[in-house]
């Protein structure tokens, strides 16, 4: 018999092969958070009656409108306890702290107006930019410091509206966003497109895996008997 933990293992780590050899970062891949997540509409989520006793995440499909930020999607944020800074002559100001001269760093914050057949809403995405950007905050501010029109990364971001997307939101009492103004946090983001195109892939690899493991067991199971020829 085969060691499922070992043939898990092997899986893994081919399909992690299988994914670097195709220049695939594997953090930006849809979450299993994603995945599990309740299918709702905006109008759904909007909704002050809207129930959510037992679930904690949602996700809805919406069209990107508008970007209401794309020039500068990112803020300078307080090391200390991360709120947003004044910078002035390269000296930063952190008024929650009180501190002039404070350490800070630059934090992704994109804000989006998206909408589906019936409804729209506001988005505001943090951390969570990275999944529409394809790369870090210091990177993105890097690749647009010469002439933005020629970044890869602002032209993915220019060229993203109108595209559908999955959006993740977290909705419970401490984080259930703006409701009445139709804010929302999105923890992901994923185009329907690619979310279609990488299950495609995922269930080509797996169905490829699966009649390697049944032809590894046929092989031990009915193994091949040499006889030693008679003279």
């Amino acid at each position: 018999m085969i060691n499922p933990k070992f043939e898990k293992a092997v899986a893994l780590q081919k399909w992690h092969d299988y994914k670097k050899a195709k220049n695939i970062d594997i953090s930006l891949l849809p979450s299993i958070q994603l995945k599990n997540a309740r299918e709702v509409k905006i109008e759904d989520i909007k909704d002050d009656s809207f129930d959510n006793k037992e679930d904690t995440y949602f996700k809805f499909n919406a069209r990107i409108k508008d970007i209401m930020n794309k020039d500068e999607p990112w803020y300078s944020s307080c090391k200390k306890c991360y709120k947003k800074v004044d910078v002035i002559n390269n000296i930063a100001k952190c008024h929650r702290c009180g501190v002039e001269n404070v350490d800070y760093q630059e934090k992704y914050i994109l804000k989006l107006e998206v909408f589906d057949k019936k409804e729209r809403c506001y988005v505001t995405l943090f951390e969570s930019t990275r999944y529409l950007l394809g790369c870090d905050v210091t990177t993105y501010i890097q690749s647009i410091s010469q002439k933005k029109e020629e970044s890869k990364f602002y032209r993915k971001l220019v060229l993203s509206r109108e595209k559908e997307f999955t959006f993740l939101v977290k909705i419970d009492s401490k984080n259930g966003g703006d409701r009445d103004g139709r804010r929302f946090i999105a923890e992901e983001i994923q185009e329907v497109e690619k979310i279609a195109a990488i299950e495609i892939d995922e269930e080509i690899q797996t169905e490829t895996g699966i009649k390697k493991t049944k032809k590894v067991e046929e092989d031990i199971n009915n193994p091949i008997i040499c006889k030693k020829s008679q003279n």
